[in-house]
């Protein structure tokens, strides 16, 4: 998994449970810090990717022109319309934070075929 880059509450480090529950699966976060939003990254990144709809709306505020990156939800790629927004596990248990961590995989392994069929039909 990577993670480019990560916007929420700047300087804050992840909660220990997302360290705990992500550490199972392999993954290392506990050297990654958020950091403010900057309008100029709507035209730095080719995608990006809100988690809820809070943010999701706060992003989309931010947004200039129409030339800057459009904001999208992380589940808007799965085929599971039952979910549409990933909530903060903040505050919750060991389980909450697991559920969490499969939604978001399962979105961001969504998001990459859809990233690879588009990079497919623009070589083509």
């Amino acid at each position: 998994m990577c993670i480019r880059d990560s916007v929420k509450t700047p300087g804050r480090e992840p909660s220990p449970a997302a360290c705990v529950v992500a550490r199972e699966h392999g993954v290392n976060i506990s050297n990654l810090r958020a950091r403010m939003m900057v309008p100029e990254d709507l035209y730095r990144y080719a995608y990006i990717i809100a988690m809820d709809f809070d943010i999701l709306s706060n992003l989309s505020d931010m947004r200039p022109d129409i030339r800057a990156t459009k904001p999208q939800l992380l589940l808007q790629y799965t085929n599971d319309t039952s979910l549409r927004e990933v909530e903060d596990p903040y505050g919750g248990d060991l389980i909450t934070y697991n559920r969490t961590f499969k939604l978001i995989s399962s979105g961001v392994e969504s998001f990459i075929r859809h990233i690879s069929k588009t990079k497919e039909t623009d070589e083509s």
